[in-house]
């Protein structure tokens, strides 16, 4: 398990335009193998007071040295201490698949922590949390088969996928990612304080 030590918020969110005085901030968490490019043109789609911070985890992209996270517990409460400052607005997380649970776990958190909420969370491509984990449970498959696996869910470009030294360097994150989101585990008693969509 990491310690990061990399707490700068500029390696962490990764905004493309800066709101002077934002009216709304959204956060936006990637899915499984993904990084905070995929958000890096929904500042042109929403208005100008709202700032987009798009969430770069490590291990990818411009944090490709970095160890990735594999216990979602650790991950939320290094995010939550750290976006505290960006706070001080009315604030929406945002996050797809894996950056679903991400950000649902994280809503909690920053509650439990700071009794703050989003004003609103949005989840896309996931199940409720309070659903168990369908197998196949493939985090911990043989190289060969977990790369199967990956070939079946066709998320992956051809591009990767053919090229041996691309997928030797993407699948120790595929299967960091995977591992965080197959070992979750549902536990509340808490109801969220935000509407859901």
């Amino acid at each position: 398990m990491p310690i990061y030590s990399n707490l700068e918020i500029d390696t962490w969110i990764r905004r493309k335009a800066r709101v002077p005085n934002p009216r709304v901030r959204i956060f936006c968490f990637p899915h499984a193998g993904g990084g905070a490019s995929l958000y890096r043109l929904w500042h042109k789609y929403l208005p100008p007071t709202v700032e987009v911070c798009p969430v770069q985890l490590p291990g990818r992209e411009g944090r490709i040295q970095e160890e990735p996270f594999t216990d979602l517990s650790i991950l939320v409460k290094v995010i939550s201490e750290l976006i505290y400052p960006l706070l001080d607005r009315p604030f929406v997380f945002f996050g797809h698949s894996m950056g679903g649970l991400i950000a649902y776990e994280l809503t909690h958190s920053i509650w439990k922590k700071y009794k703050q909420s989003p004003a609103l969370l949005i989840v896309a491509a996931l199940t409720a949390p309070n659903d168990p984990i369908q197998p196949p449970v493939v985090h911990n498959l043989p190289q060969g088969e977990f790369l199967n696996y990956i070939k079946q869910l066709q998320g992956t470009p051809e591009e990767v996928l053919n090229n041996g030294r691309l997928i030797d360097f993407f699948i120790p994150l595929l299967r960091a990612d995977f591992t965080l989101y197959e070992t979750y585990t549902f536990k509340r008693d808490v109801s969220l304080f935000c509407p859901i969509a």
